[in-house]
This record gives C-alpha cells, sequence and structure tokens, in this order.
C-alpha cells in the first residue's frame, strides 16, 4: 500500500475541543506535504489507513456544532470549521478518495472563509482562524480563491507585530505569541508554494523574532521575552511552556520554515541521488555545498547566517538532549505531535534527507 508522506498533522491549537484529538489522529494518517513514499511495513500501513478511516468517518458524519470553536458566528470563532474542512479534504487527496472538495463540510469550510472575505468580516477571525483558512483556500482549490487568499495573506501581513511576532487579534500588550506564531509563518509559507507572493520583510521579522527569543536551551516558552538583540537568551524559567518539547518545536518548526524562505537552508524536495552534494557533520545542520544556478535563493542580507545556523543548530540539540523523553510530556501532547512533525519535516529538508520511515514518524503512529 502506498501512501503520500505530504505533511503529518495540519494545525489547530483548539485548547479545550477533544474534536482535536480526532483531527490529529487523521493528519498524522494523511500525512500531507511531501511526495509519495512507500511504507514497507504493510501491517502499518494498515494501522494507519483503519486510524484515519475511522477519524474521517467520526468528522464526516457527527454534529460537530455542540463543540467549541464550532459554534454558530457570534457564540465563538469559527477554526474548528476550517481545520475540520482541511482534514477531510486531505484525507480524500491523500488516499485518492474522489469528491473531497464536494464533501459538504469542506465545501461549508471554504464558504465561510470566501463569506467572510466577501464582507471583509476579518474581525471575526482570531490569527489562528486566518493561518487556517489561507490553508485551506491554498491546499483546495487555490486558482479558485485566488483574491479572497490574497485578502487573507495581506490582513496576515498587517496583524503582524512590530516585533516580528504575532499574538491573539487585538492583544499588542504583552510578548509575542510562539504558538500563534507558527500558524501564520506555515500559512504563509503555503501561500508561496502556490504562487502567491509574500513580503519577505514578513518574514525576516518573523525570523528575527524566533532568533532573538530562543532560549539558551534551544527552546521557546509559550511567550517569550524579546531581549532585543540576537539570541539565545535566557528566558525566565517559570514562565508558561518553559523547556516544554511543544513550544519549543511550535518554535523550532516557525525558524526552519522562515530560514528556507530567507534562503538560508533548503526546502526543496530531496533528489534520490548520492550525498556527495551534502555537508553534514555528526548530525550538525550545514550548508549545501553546491546549488544549480535554478536552485539558488539569494541569502537574506539582513540576518548573519551563522546566528540563524546557530538557532537551528541549538534548538536541534534541545531535542537531541530531551531524547525520547519528549514523547512523555503533559503539555498538550497532541499539539507537541503535529508540531514535532513539521520542525522534523522542514528539518530534513534542509539536511537533504529522503528517509522513506523515520524513527520520529513510527513513534508518533504508535503514540497515537
Amino acid at each position: 500500500m502506498e501512501l503520500n508522506r505530504e505533511v503529518i498533522m495540519m494545525f489547530l491549537q483548539i485548547r479545550t475541543l477533544d474534536l482535536l484529538k480526532v483531527t490529529t489522529v487523521l493528519l498524522v494518517a494523511a500525512i500531507a506535504l511531501l511526495p509519495t513514499e512507500q511504507l514497507h511495513a504493510q501491517a502499518q500501513a494498515a494501522r494507519i489507513r483503519s486510524m484515519a478511516d475511522k477519524a474521517y468517518n467520526f468528522l464526516s458524519t457527527q454534529d460537530l456544532t455542540v463543540m467549541p470553536n464550532m459554534r454558530e458566528a457570534g457564540e465563538t470563532n469559527e477554526g474548528g470549521k476550517f481545520l475540520v474542512a482541511l482534514t477531510i479534504y486531505k484525507y480524500h487527496k491523500i488516499f485518492k478518495v474522489p469528491g473531497g472538495n464536494n464533501h459538504p463540510k469542506v465545501v461549508a469550510g471554504k464558504n465561510l472563509a470566501r463569506d467572510l472575505v466577501a464582507n471583509s468580516q476579518f474581525d471575526r477571525m482570531q490569527n489562528y482562524e486566518l493561518g487556517l483558512a489561507i490553508i485551506l483556500l491554498a491546499e483546495s482549490e487555490a486558482d479558485a480563491y485566488r483574491p479572497q487568499i490574497q485578502a487573507l495573506i495581506d490582513v496576515a501581513q498587517r496583524r503582524q507585530r512590530e516585533d516580528g511576532a504575532w499574538n491573539y487579534y487585538n492583544a499588542e500588550e504583552g510578548n509575542g505569541d510562539v504558538s500563534i506564531s507558527q500558524y501564520l509563518v506555515l500559512a504563509l509559507w503555503t501561500a508561496k508554494q502556490y504562487g502567491f507572493d509574500i513580503d519577505e520583510l514578513t518574514v525576516e521579522n518573523a525570523c528575527k523574532w524566533l532568533l532573538r527569543t530562543q532560549d539558551n536551551g534551544g527552546g521557546w516558552p509559550y511567550t517569550p521575552v524579546d531581549p532585543g538583540n540576537f539570541g539565545p537568551t535566557n528566558q525566565n524559567s517559570m514562565q508558561l511552556g518553559y523547556d516544554q518539547p511543544s513550544d519549543a518545536a511550535a518554535g523550532l518548526g516557525s525558524l526552519y520554515i522562515s530560514a528556507g524562505l530567507l534562503g538560508f537552508v533548503n526546502q526543496k524536495l530531496p533528489q534520490k541521488t548520492d550525498d556527495a552534494n551534502t555537508q553534514k557533520t555528526n548530525g550538525v545542520l550545514q550548508i549545501k555545498k553546491e546549488e544549480s544556478e535554478e536552485e539558488k535563493i539569494t541569502k537574506n542580507p539582513n540576518i548573519p547566517e551563522q546566528v540563524v545556523m546557530r538557532g537551528l543548530n541549538t534548538g536541534n540539540g534541545y531535542f537531541s538532549k530531551k531524547g525520547d523523553t519528549v514523547w512523555d510530556t503533559q503539555r498538550w501532547p497532541y499539539y507537541f505531535i503535529y508540531s514535532y512533525e513539521r520542525y522534523m519535516t522542514f528539518r530534513e529538508l534542509a539536511e537533504l534527507k529522503n528517509i522513506e520511515e523515520p524513527a520520529w514518524f513510527v513513534k508518533g503512529v504508535y503514540f497515537l
């Protein structure tokens, strides 16, 4: 059986929503960002498909409107609708089941995003929802929704704080939010893959903020203090999320994404050739020795390259020290898994790895 390993678990921290457990299972099984690869263990492949089928059936058949984040407008935010639509669509795409774009809950999610844009009701969208709406429309029908996606991108870029982070909409006071920022960074990356123009300054400022706020230990707390200069720095150990894998994965995954968009590391799919073009020392990230003219992206001149590499390597060191204890995290364990997947996926792209069944993936499946 062949599965696409294209992104495992897409996103949304809905803290009180049991639905997240179901969508996480489905998204870790559907895996939606990299090209098709063979899972050697047929039993495991069947197990993954079984998990995905059960989650899909639940999302498709159950009345979810009674759950938080799934209610009618005015009662609460509506991010769950975008997440469910995206999850169902990805199931159809990955498992080659026709009709994904016509599924009622996919149509409902896309229509909601379309109508919010048409009526300029952006105030109804928190930044989590904003990121998910961009990803949903881009992934499902980018050509059909180009004006709407561009409008959402413009809002996302306008909402970026002066320090480069994002927080809850209209919450300029206090520190930037690593959790929310990762959704907007990923949304902008996704849009760029579908041909949308992204303001490089937006990405640059986000990358700078991540580099300034990284803790000396390699991670990030939930809302880190910005010291005003490139870190790593000593974050307060009493901060929420300090030394927690969930928050560290969110920050490091975003750093990899922004570093790739700025030309510091590879984000192209690996070619199945020898490793002569890759420089790697003891698992520490290095730069590709050579690139073709087509592949070259001019490195952003406003961030020292050594600062970016130090941030990535310090973050990788955090997870190396944690080892398998990361799977015992008690702080948002499902959130950790999809953030960790994002981090490891972009790390493997940066390191030019092409592993069909990496250990972290297998461990994530067993966890779920």
